[in-house]
């Protein structure tokens, strides 16, 4: 019983690294369970967007029209390829593991987007997204009041139902589902959409 109890305390210590012990405070409290900023639709793309270089999926790099839906795609699709890379405090790259934010800014990264810092630092990024909005490709962040502790990519949204992936301090890149998963469930935040106001700035 006292193994039991000297686990399940690591693993509480180690889940909050992946986050931050960074507070809500005056520039994020907004952020809130139930509260969003005035602005809570994001920005329609444009028409008549440029061409934007994108990662084929033999690796190379080629000019490819920058269609939202597909590079929700393919952000989604190049994240799934690092499932089952363990988790690493602080790490940032697949060669040494990735903690949460490491992951989520290394995948935004290779498709032009300058996002870097902690999950608290991209929590103010982007604009807020209803959770029956989210789209693949959206950012997701857990927490309570007073603290961002996590953050993943949806991998769908069908009905609110999010599907996420994240570096998992248990198991490091893995899928899960918020709607059904009383962890995730329980301490589920809010989603912010950095993709479409990105994509209608080119």
């Amino acid at each position: 019983m006292l193994r039991f109890a000297v686990f399940f305390t690591l693993c509480l210590v180690v889940m909050a690294s992946c986050g931050t012990s960074h507070h809500y405070g005056d520039r994020s409290e907004r952020y809130a369970r139930g509260r969003r900023p005035a602005n809570s639709k994001p920005p329609r793309p444009s028409e008549n967007e440029e061409k934007w270089v994108v990662k084929a999926e033999s690796g190379k790099l080629k000019n490819s029209p920058p269609a939202p839906s597909n590079l929700r795609t393919q952000m989604v699709a190049e994240a799934m390829t690092y499932l089952g890379t363990p988790y690493k405090y602080a790490g940032k790259r697949p060669e040494e593991g990735f903690d949460c934010s490491g992951f989520a800014n290394f995948i935004y990264n290779q498709y032009g987007f300058k996002t870097a810092g902690p999950s608290h630092e991209l929590a103010l990024m982007g604009v807020p997204k209803d959770r029956q909005q989210l789209q693949a490709g959206d950012l997701v962040f857990f927490g309570n009041e007073e603290r961002i502790s996590h953050v993943g990519i949806v991998t769908s949204g069908a009905n609110g139902r999010i599907g996420f992936i994240h570096s998992s301090t248990s198991g490091g890149i893995r899928t899960d589902e918020v709607a059904g998963n009383e962890y995730w469930e329980k301490r589920y935040l809010f989603g912010r959409d950095l993709i479409s106001g990105f994509m209608a700035s080119k």
